[in-house]
């Protein structure tokens, strides 16, 4: 039996260009082609080990995203909420030390034009707003 592992993040990434990309359709060679010009601007570490999985390993991976359902956000914003939230530009490192006070500011900065978004940040746990910095990092090194 085959199977494959990456980290939650890794895959993250490769669903997400799998799906910008709309690669459902593609025949495996293409798939494989487009995906890795995708991954290797974004994250070259990832494109590598994917470039070295052999024609099995690769269907696998193709199969398991084309049935996979897009992963749901576990911070529940919408895609125009984290867009405004990486509008913000203040820097989202996602640090566990310093978490509370970079949601707090996110929070103020909304908070001026967009008071609604701020009051969803406001009531995010901090596991979720880590999650949200993730994926507003994540954009902003895939230009999303």
């Amino acid at each position: 039996m085959t199977h494959l592992r990456f980290r939650p993040h890794e895959y993250r990434v490769i669903d997400r260009a799998y799906r910008s990309l709309r690669l459902a359709h593609h025949p495996l060679p293409a798939f494989k082609r487009l995906l890795l010009g995708a991954l290797s601007r974004a994250a070259p570490a990832v494109a590598a080990r994917v470039a070295g999985l052999g024609r099995q390993r690769l269907q696998l991976l193709y199969n398991n995203l084309r049935r996979r359902p897009p992963a749901p956000r576990p911070h529940g914003l919408t895609a125009g909420e984290v867009r405004a939230v990486a509008e913000v530009r203040i820097p989202l490192l996602s640090q566990a030390r310093f978490i509370h006070l970079l949601k707090r500011a996110v929070v103020h900065r909304l908070g001026e034009g967009q008071r609604e978004l701020a009051q969803k940040l406001e009531r995010l746990s901090l596991r979720q707003f880590g999650a949200l910095c993730e994926e507003v990092n994540e954009r902003a090194r895939t230009g999303d």
